[in-house]
């Protein structure tokens, strides 16, 4: 893995990359204002960061 980062104008995104691939693994939101609500979305998956169980979310369907 390697990582890339975006910066927003009130936020950055970091990005795990699949090295093999060059495709995202997964991305980190770091901001004050986030637009996810779990209620919405659809676990895929559970997992393990820091040490910390956590739970994978696919993005919901947008209209």
């Amino acid at each position: 893995m390697t990582w890339s980062y975006q910066q927003g104008p009130d936020f950055g995104v970091c990005y795990a990359v699949d090295s093999s691939t060059e495709r995202d693994a997964f991305g980190i939101y770091l901001g004050y204002a986030p637009k996810f609500d779990p209620r919405q979305g659809k676990v895929i998956g559970d997992g393990n960061v820091g040490g910390r169980k956590v739970k994978w979310y696919g993005n919901p369907p947008t209209g």
